[in-house]
């Protein structure tokens, strides 16, 4: 059948062609490669073109060739891997640019080397007023030897210091800092997280667990300058293109978080300069310390900014801590602490409250729940909103889900939840192994960072980074998914190494859907992107190796030859392919 033929029926059927679609040049067209288009029948093609913002065609190198005119821009693939865009379903990019520029101290092997780190940090930025940081770990302190301020008052004495957790649930800080805040053996305790204090006294040792107890402090650091903000927005979205990364569901915005800083502005200026190169969707910050007053608040929010690619139309409920710290909120007790069963920001009450009434308005719920009670109470918090006002399409999803009751696991698919999952963390990183050994014990262990077990009980799964805490780059996410071991080690080391609960391990092909075509449907953009098809926006990457082919331990070695958003392209350079 001729293709003019062919076209001819296809658009007697309603079905898009390539021809239909295509009957002028297009802008570029990529030809030669294995282009895996994750459409509902997981299809494979050679070659795409794109005209303007849109695919026109994802088929053949004979259909794209009927594409290319005087002015068509031709990419030969010679056989790399063509997906569409990655979408990062919890991510916080600002605050990963601003919190670390100052002082990084990520993926530092001793306490010895955070302690040198940190005086360098000093010595360079010693006149700036304050010194913030992010990066250090729980894990390389002792159970007896948890971080205090002594610690830092040998290095900065004159200027406060303030360190956040690799993960943002601790606070670190010198004396200096708790003198500008006021904080002190006569400062009450918070309602959720802790003033963690010396024993036997009320005074403070200088560690602070979660956002309220955090607050004490960081409510008094200067903000941010406006164009400080603006210029890390603008370096971590090229950043992120640079992995591949299209679309992101920003996890908290517009809360003072490091300094009384706003993203919220800074991204509705992007969306309206047009200068973003990412698909945003916010997660506004429900603050736990405030009444149901936000709800009004988050409807002026949602109408007064969303412009463009940028969308506030989530709402980031934090409803529990994390597990090392003790703070996840647990069904039965720690195993090293009988009494203890961790915390969470909110009543249930009030979280079934908040959510009935924000699922009415139409706002997407976007849950922290990292222990199995609070995965369990933030379910219910749903059921009650569809209760109360019927089933709609709001797609609540439930992030982190570090440890669940398999009782909880179908309820997802039975109230449309969807499984934000965070992939990094499904292998044995120190603290993994200490919360199996210590933490939880090896029973509860089997219900630890699951994945598979959703997708067999139909539930949709989609990946988040959660970076600054864990890396965004999606190979390194996709390879942990898969193998359920560090990326990060090396290969000998992950060909020897024991996955973390191998039945949970993933296909490359659910992976990749995760976080693609999943991860749109989450952001209520599955008919527009995610996917490589006639039609949709051109929102693809191009790797240099088919993920396929290759050995699953490495994966994270793949690299992203070129992106491209919109049609435009945002990372990499065509003419040098």
């Amino acid at each position: 059948m001729n293709s003019i033929r062919k076209s001819f029926w296809l658009i007697l059927l309603g079905i898009p062609s390539a021809f239909s679609m295509a009957s002028e040049p297009a802008d570029l067209v990529l030809t030669g490669g294995d282009v895996y288009t994750v459409d509902a029948a997981r299809s494979w093609a050679e070659a795409v073109a794109v005209r303007g913002d849109q695919i026109v065609v994802g088929g053949s190198d004979v259909d794209a060739a009927d594409l290319v005119g005087e002015d068509t821009q031709v990419v030969d693939l010679a056989g790399r891997m063509v997906l569409p865009g990655f979408q990062d379903s919890h991510i916080h990019p600002v605050t990963a640019s601003l919190k670390s520029f100052m002082c990084n101290l990520y993926g530092m092997p001793t306490v010895a080397a955070y302690l040198e780190e940190i005086q360098r940090c000093v010595a360079k930025h010693g006149d700036s007023g304050w010194i913030h940081g992010t990066g250090w770990s729980h894990a390389l302190f002792p159970d007896d030897a948890k971080p205090t301020s002594s610690m830092l008052d040998d290095i900065a004495s004159d200027v406060p210091l303030t360190l956040s957790s690799y993960d943002g649930h601790s606070l670190w800080v010198n004396s200096k800092a708790m003198q500008v805040a006021g904080v002190n053996a006569d400062t009450p305790d918070v309602p959720a997280g802790e003033v963690v204090r010396y024993p036997g006294s009320r005074e403070p040792t200088g560690l602070f667990l979660e956002d309220q107890a955090q607050s004490l402090i960081m409510d008094f650091k200067p903000p941010y300058a406006d164009e400080v903000v603006y210029d890390g927005l603008m370096n971590v979205q090229k950043y992120l293109n640079s992995l591949g990364i299209t679309s992101i569901q920003d996890a908290l915005v517009d809360v003072a978080v490091g300094g009384q800083y706003s993203v919220l502005p800074t991204y509705m200026k992007a969306a309206t300069k047009n200068e973003l190169t990412l698909r945003v969707v916010a997660s506004l910050y429900w603050e736990p310390t405030k009444g149901m007053e936000q709800v009004a608040e988050f409807i002026r929010t949602r109408d007064e900014n969303s412009h463009g690619l940028f969308r506030a139309t989530s709402v980031k409920i934090w409803y529990d801590g994390v597990m090392h710290t003790r703070t996840s909120k647990l069904i039965e007790p720690y195993a090293d602490r009988e009494s203890e069963f961790g915390t969470s920001l909110v009543s249930p009450e009030r979280l079934k409250e908040l959510s009935v009434a924000l699922d009415k308005e139409g706002f997407q719920l976007h849950f922290h729940a990292d222990g199995d009670l609070a995965i369990r109470e933030s379910l219910d918090a749903v059921e009650a909103a569809i209760s109360e006002n019927g089933r709609s399409d709001n797609r609540h999803h439930v992030a982190h889900l570090e440890l669940i009751h398999p009782d909880d696991i179908p309820r997802f698919r039975e109230l449309g939840v969807i499984a934000n999952v965070q992939p990094m963390w499904s292998n044995y990183p120190p603290y993994i192994n200490d919360l199996i050994n210590n933490k939880i014990g090896k029973e509860r262990s089997r219900w630890l960072e699951i994945n598979k077990s959703f997708l067999d009980h139909g539930v949709k799964v989609a990946y988040g980074s959660d970076w600054f805490v864990t890396t965004p780059n999606p190979m390194q996410l996709i390879e942990a998914a898969v193998t359920r071991i560090r990326p990060q080690l090396s290969l000998q080391e992950k060909r020897d190494a024991s996955p973390l609960l191998p039945h949970e391990n993933v296909s490359v092909a659910d992976a990749i859907a995760s976080y693609t075509i999943n991860g749109a449907y989450l952001n209520h953009q599955e008919d527009v992107t995610g996917s490589v098809e006639v039609g949709k926006y051109a929102d693809i990457v191009v790797l240099d190796k088919n993920l396929f082919a290759i050995e699953p331990v490495r994966i994270s070695e793949t690299q992203v030859s070129l992106t491209i958003m919109n049609g435009k392209i945002v990372y990499g350079d065509a003419a040098s392919h």
